[in-house]
């Protein structure tokens, strides 16, 4: 197959353009209580909680596409394609959180959720080996050691795990799913 011409900055700019309207989305699902209320606004814990689930796991991932376009040396097929599965996955996303917060966190809807994310996760893990294998092994940067690559497979591990354990709890499941983005937000996860 011969190479596309397409920049860098114009995969960027279309990754952050679907990222940015997916929590546009997101943000629009949220609707107020029908009365004001201090009842029937905590009534919406399940819609908001799936919320800022969701807003974590999509700024985790931002964050780290970033990161890793900031490694990639050239748009290639293997890249391309990579990140528009990626882009698909993430798109699936305001659905199934919508699908969670009106269910009020049943264990199907938390699984669909959860198999959403795994999905994304191994998107995102294709389109990292994609950028690189751009490098020679001697010229690997530090994002691709062992280290970081287990850091990824905890995290998608994570998502796996939570398709299950969302039939035996919603929150634990949750928590499960929130889990990696939190290790993110910590120095454990940067490349030395």
């Amino acid at each position: 197959m011969t190479e596309r011409n397409v920049s860098s900055a114009r995969l960027e700019a279309i990754s952050d353009a679907v990222i940015a309207v997916i929590i546009t989305i997101m943000v629009l699902e949220l609707h107020p209580p029908e009365a004001a209320t201090v009842p029937a606004l905590l009534g919406l814990w399940p819609q908001f909680a799936i919320y800022l689930v969701s807003f974590l796991v999509i700024a985790t991932l931002w964050v780290n596409h970033r990161y890793l376009f900031s490694l990639m040396r050239r748009v290639d097929e293997r890249v391309l394609w990579s990140n528009m599965a990626l882009l698909f996955m993430l798109s699936l996303v305001p659905f199934s959180t919508a699908f969670v917060g009106q269910t009020r966190l049943a264990a199907l809807s938390t699984a669909v959720y959860a198999l959403v994310l795994f999905l994304a996760g191994i998107a995102f893990w294709s389109l990292a080996f994609g950028i690189n294998a751009q490098y020679e092994p001697s010229d690997q940067p530090a994002a691709f050691a062992l280290r970081q690559r287990l850091i990824h497979v905890a995290a998608v591990a994570a998502y796996v795990l939570a398709i299950p354990v969302a039939f035996l709890s919603a929150l634990a499941a949750l928590g499960l799913i929130v889990t990696p983005s939190l290790m993110y937000v910590t120095r454990l996860t940067r490349p030395n």
